[in-house]
């Protein structure tokens, strides 16, 4: 699709910010290449110490998409992302979400519009679950494949996921932060869905400035709530050891 085509698939690209401004033109700036235009741009800001600077750079460019910058009162975390998307679903088909530290080509957009099916959630990121380790997965290598969890920072989702009230009231507030194990277990369970690995291809900046540890990987957090979910619902029983 050309850059002033517009399709029926109506996409909106959503990213939390927290740690990284200075990574904000160079997001924008891979946006504004994209080799398909055809959607609008929402950032969920979780730092109030860096609304100055993410305007001022946004008010600096004109852009050939639409941006608007939410500046939250309180960290959100990952699941911010979410809440844009909970106010978007009548008028998007599709989210397209990414994080902070990601790179991505001109194909990006393009790609996952390719891509787009209401039954599935399209990423980079997916694993395939053997064991009750959120941590100790292989990684999934070639498109296609279907995994049991997706990264939530380069996918494609279908807007359907975000108009049930359940997705935001069913996680237990001590996980809520662990979005992404949510997205891939309530697509998967609730919802039917499908996660399989996309074509498109990210490169990551590890600086260190992620909101979680990534140091220790012992019964952490993740680990627990994916416990809960196998024991609550049971997800994956049968596919994971007890």
């Amino acid at each position: 699709m050309s850059s002033t085509q517009k399709s029926s698939k109506r996409i909106a690209v959503i990213m939390c910010a927290w740690k990284r401004a200075h990574r904000f033109e160079r997001t924008l700036q891979m946006l504004a290449g994209q080799d398909d235009l055809d959607f609008d741009f929402y950032v969920w800001n979780n730092n109030p110490e860096n609304n100055e600077h993410l305007d001022s750079v946004a008010n600096s460019y004109t852009l050939p998409y639409k941006l608007t910058i939410h500046h939250s009162e309180e960290n959100k975390k990952g699941f911010g992302r979410f809440y844009w998307a909970q106010q978007l679903t009548d008028d998007y088909d599709y989210f397209v979400f990414v994080d902070d530290d990601q790179d991505f080509g001109g194909d990006f957009i393009s790609t996952f519009r390719e891509e787009c099916n209401p039954n599935i959630i399209s990423g980079f990121w997916g694993s395939i679950y053997d064991k009750k380790s959120y941590w100790d997965h292989p990684p999934v290598n070639y498109p296609g494949t279907e995994c049991h969890y997706m990264g939530t920072g380069g996918q494609i989702c279908p807007s359907r996921v975000f108009k049930e009230d359940k997705f935001f009231t069913d996680i237990p507030e001590e996980f809520y932060w662990i979005e992404d194990l949510w997205l891939s277990f309530y697509f998967m369970h609730f919802l039917g869905g499908k996660l399989i690995k996309s074509k498109n291809q990210l490169l990551f900046d590890y600086d260190g400035l992620d909101q979680t540890s990534m140091t220790e990987r012992v019964n952490t957090p993740q680990d627990r709530f994916l416990c809960y979910l196998y024991d609550t619902y049971g997800w994956l029983k049968g596919v994971i050891d007890g």
